[in-house]
């Protein structure tokens, strides 16, 4: 069956977006902001990946979730003060264009600079099409440290990305890593879990402030979809799996294959002893699309 990633949260697309990117002169802040994050969590826990469900599908996709017409330096400042709004820190931001890349998402990096010198400054990639924030990492906590508990800062992301307006989403993971929580949001249409269409976010458990954003699986993947109608019913679908497994949950919810396809299907979580397993019924056919078995770590859960 192989390794297929689940419940776990990878910054990698922040490093993938650069390695066939090509850079401007004046352009290293932009890769920086790509690989900056994921380069450092790699080092610190090397024996994890963090991925979000289903996410190697968008690695050779053109992005789709870019429209609008072309913007220049002034639009991409304006667009990443705007952003900085979001991030409920009453602080006042200047705006400066340091650098460009090309790729698959041809974006400039902003730099913001706080009037508050108790903040962080911030690094935002904005894509030159469209103005869309590709990503945006806050660099180096200065905040004074007061601990936020784990819900708290679970809700802190929650409200964070329901201020993108990119549409409503639902958190499918989480994992920690020393002071940082970072969370999997992936959007929801029709009370349909879109694992394609998926943002991360990275929250201070010192500060409770927005430490990361990564919207590049999102603005691969995402585009207008008309979802079909469930050929079979949620109970056909509770029939065809295992019938050992103990089930807590059916939803419907739509998972991209190898192939580059995506198919409507349900989500049938539940237990076999005690290991938790997710299993997709494809909602036309019936037929088992995937099955993930889920092992919890310290700092989060790992599918297999």
């Amino acid at each position: 069956m192989g390794l297929l990633q689940d419940r776990q949260i990878r910054l990698g697309s922040l490093k993938n977006a650069s390695p066939e990117t090509k850079m401007t002169p004046d352009s290293e802040e932009l890769l920086k902001g790509f690989g900056k994050l994921d380069e450092r969590l790699q080092n610190e826990v090397p024996t994890l990946t963090y991925d979000g469900p289903f996410s190697d599908h968008v690695v050779n996709r053109q992005p789709r979730g870019l429209t609008g017409e072309e913007i220049d330096e002034k639009e991409a400042e304006r667009t990443a003060l705007e952003f900085a709004g979001n991030l409920d820190t009453n602080t006042k931001y200047s705006a400066k264009v340091t650098g460009a890349a090309e790729g698959r998402i041809p974006a400039y990096s902003v730099t913001l600079q706080p009037e508050d010198k108790a903040q962080s400054d911030l690094t935002l990639g904005i894509s030159k099409k469209g103005g869309h924030v590709v990503f945006m990492i806050a660099r180096g906590e200065k905040a004074e440290i007061s601990r936020v508990s784990m819900e708290d800062a679970k809700k802190r992301a929650a409200e964070f990305a329901s201020k993108l307006g990119l549409g409503t989403f639902m958190a499918t993971g989480h994992l920690t890593e020393g002071n940082e929580l970072l969370v999997n949001f992936a959007l929801i249409q029709d009370n349909v879990i879109i694992y394609p269409d998926m943002v991360q976010v990275i929250v201070s458990l010192d500060s409770g402030n927005i430490a990361a954003y990564d919207a590049n699986k999102f603005l691969l993947s995402h585009t207008q979809r008309t979802l079909p109608e469930p050929k079979i019913s949620e109970q056909e679908a509770r029939a065809r799996v295992n019938k050992n497994l103990d089930i807590e949950e059916v939803r419907l919810a739509l998972i991209p294959l190898d192939n580059l396809q995506e198919k409507l299907t349900y989500e049938v979580k539940g237990k076999i002893d005690e290991d938790t397993y997710y299993v997709y019924i494809n909602a036309q056919t019936g037929f088992q699309e995937k099955i993930l078995l889920i092992v919890e770590t310290p700092q989060g859960s790992r599918s297999l």
